[in-house]
């Protein structure tokens, strides 16, 4: 069924802005339908040119495209803010296996943006979105196993998913993994390799990292500190797709 009829089936509004009415422009995309869609200039100048390349693009099922309409609604360029339409574009894409879709739909289901605040959903997509490669749903999960919410505690798989996402170089995780090696929580204490999470943390201006790497300095031997400098001199992030 095109997206067009399903969107008259679930009660979403079909006024974009402006009088403009998506459904009556359901046709078949064209050539510059791809560009338009993701041009973020057409979407500050003109937003009624710019749903409707993704409206024609959704109705032929383009991932992006269905992402696209999501993220409009969800931040409100150019049209209303309205979460529960953002929800409903972003599904079919996340269903789709887009994984942009998949983390927004994590963070939809985690705050309670547009639906019912559900930690298992919310689990549910950013693992979906880890598995294929997003660092911060990888950060995201690591902090729902690691506190239990959405998903039982366990603190392997908390350490395992941070450490995807810090080896994407996300410095978020990075400075994380940080903390947990330095008081020893779901690993064994390592002040070593601590201060070379924190140092990496601080390299990228986090101040976070460089308060803590100054407090594990000030506990660690010369010849500690020596080795974590030469981990986070050694360190090379891994290159994905969807890293933020």
């Amino acid at each position: 069924m095109p997206l067009c009829s399903m969107v008259a089936m679930r009660g979403i509004s079909a006024t974009i802005a402006a009088g403009f009415v998506a459904c009556a422009l359901a046709l078949p995309a064209t050539a510059s339908d791809k560009a338009d869609c993701s041009d973020p200039v057409l979407l500050e100048q003109d937003p009624v040119r710019f749903v409707a390349a993704c409206m024609r693009l959704a109705d032929e099922g383009y991932k992006e495209a269905l992402f696209n309409l999501g993220l409009v609604y969800d931040t409100g360029q150019g049209v209303a803010r309205d979460y529960v339409e953002a929800y409903g574009w972003y599904l079919p894409a996340a269903e789709r296996g887009f994984v942009p879709a998949q983390f927004n739909l994590g963070n939809m289901f985690y705050y309670g943006w547009g639906v019912e605040q559900d930690y298992a959903e919310a689990a549910r997509w950013h693992r979906a979105a880890a598995e294929g490669g997003h660092a911060w749903s990888q950060h995201n999960l690591a902090w729902m196993y690691l506190n239990g919410e959405g998903v039982p505690k366990n603190a392997d798989q908390a350490i395992g998913w941070y450490r995807a996402a810090a080896d994407q170089g996300f410095v978020l995780s990075q400075y994380d993994l940080g903390y947990l090696y330095a008081i020893g929580r779901g690993v064994e204490q390592d002040y070593v390799r601590a201060a070379m999470w924190f140092e990496l943390a601080a390299g990228q201006g986090d101040p976070r990292g460089r308060d803590s790497l100054d407090y594990m300095r000030a506990r660690m031997s010369a010849q500690e500190q020596a080795e974590a400098q030469r981990l986070a001199r050694a360190f090379m992030p891994i290159e994905t797709s969807y890293q933020p």
